[in-house]
């Protein structure tokens, strides 16, 4: 019986041991066949990922060796300091030489009839008083802020047509899919490109941020990178960097005159440089003045004024337009008129706001400048001079507060947008 079973057992199970094995036989060949063609393609993406991984690391390296070679980086306080210091010394010669020169200048002035046809008049003499003006701008000037500024500028032309260029290969991509990997390396270049860029500025602001550190003015990133986008942003850094420099020559003065002793002329001398000092920080402010009230306040108005009016043909054109697609268009049109007036508008008050900050410096240095000539006019001994000249050192920190303006940040990045637009546009 049990025979008979086990036999009855075999012949109803092998059949389905056939089957399995068959089946598992298949199963296996397919998995072998599905696990090769893994590890092929494996392989080839293990391959292309190396090529991919070496240009990845090569491109890093060479933007790496592009950072360290970079002339530009940032920059410490000491380093700053010791700049200054150096450029001061190489120019102190040529300084205190012009300033003799407008003192002689200032002198001829005072004892020059108003007018001759043929002759020096007061006229002629303070044309060349403000030629020698120039010359000490021009020796007093940092131009490394300058530089931090052209190349800021440079870099962010140069990311607008990198990313110019990420729109035209994303637009070229859809219909090119067998070039793909290829425009996708392109991409990720040019993506490369703009973050090194942007990292560079940051690093160039930071160093413009520093440099006002050092010279007594503190500003938030928000607040250099408002002042950097004024129109007027050449002139404030004008008044930054000489002002940081008529403090030391102040001490200078004072040195010289100190030295001098009893020699009442020679101690004369040096305060009628002080004197000359002041009137060169009066010619600044003035020109300053001259620009806000004949060029940039002019300009915007008039982007004002032309505002307002498309703004007012737009309300009457969106009374009469019964097209909901054309009503649409001119209603965004009215929106983006409304965000120009109010930048604009904010923009022009900030400039009339600066203009009174430079008048009120100039009516303190006017004062100042009204003192000490009076003093250099009747001065008998030297000791009130140098205590005039150490409160006109004093006065230049309090005067480039009074001359900044007051910058605050905006508050969207639309507004900050349109705010560099009218810049553009006054300019």
């Amino acid at each position: 019986m049990r025979s008979w079973l086990l036999l009855l057992f075999s012949v109803s199970i092998n059949p389905v041991l056939a089957d399995w094995q068959e089946t598992l036989n298949q199963t296996l060949n397919k998995s072998k066949a599905l696990g090769q063609k893994t590890l092929d393609a494996s392989q080839q993406a293990l391959e292309k990922s190396k090529q991919y991984g070496e240009q990845a690391v090569t491109a890093s390296k060479q933007w790496y060796q592009q950072w360290l070679e970079q002339p530009e980086s940032l920059l410490s306080v000491a380093q700053i300091e010791a700049e200054k210091q150096n450029q001061f010394k190489q120019t102190w010669q040529k300084i205190l030489a012009q300033l003799d020169e407008g003192l002689r200048l200032h002198n001829k002035i005072e004892s020059a009839p108003k007018f001759r046809f043929f002759a020096e008049d007061q006229r002629s003499l303070r044309q060349d008083l403000w030629d020698v003006f120039s010359v000490i701008e021009t020796l007093l000037l940092d131009e490394n802020i300058a530089k931090h500024r052209q190349t800021i500028d440079k870099l962010q032309q140069s990311i607008v047509k990198e990313q110019q260029r990420i729109t035209e290969l994303k637009e070229h991509m859809v219909v090119a899919n067998e070039a793909e990997q290829k425009q996708q390396q392109q991409l990720d270049t040019a993506q490369r490109t703009i973050d090194a860029h942007q990292i560079t500025i940051q690093v160039e602001k930071a160093n413009i941020q520093q440099r006002f550190a050092v010279a007594g003015v503190n500003l938030s990133v928000a607040q250099l990178d408002i002042l950097l986008t004024r129109v007027d942003a050449n002139d404030m850094i004008k008044l930054v960097s000489v002002f940081d420099v008529l403090a030391e020559i102040t001490q200078q003065l004072m040195k010289l005159t100190a030295s001098s002793h009893e020699n009442i002329q020679q101690a004369r001398k040096y305060y009628g440089m002080h004197v000359v000092v002041l009137e060169f920080v009066m010619h600044l402010q003035q020109q300053y003045i001259q620009q806000l009230k004949t060029v940039y306040l002019p300009r915007i108005e008039q982007i004002i004024q032309q505002t307002e009016q498309l703004n007012q043909e737009s309300q009457a054109l969106l009374q009469t337009e019964t097209t909901p697609s054309q009503q649409q268009m001119i209603e965004t049109n009215i929106r983006a008129q409304n965000l120009t007036l109010s930048v604009a508008q904010l923009y022009r008050q900030q400039l009339a706001q600066q203009q009174q900050k430079i008048e009120q410096a100039l009516s303190k240095v006017g004062q100042d400048h009204g003192v000490a000539k009076n003093t250099y006019d009747t001065v008998k001994i030297s000791a009130d001079l140098l205590e005039l000249m150490n409160l006109g050192q004093n006065s230049f920190a309090a005067l480039m507060q009074i001359q900044l303006p007051d910058i605050q940040p905006f508050e969207n990045v639309q507004m900050q947008q349109k705010y560099q637009e009218l810049s553009a546009l006054i300019q």
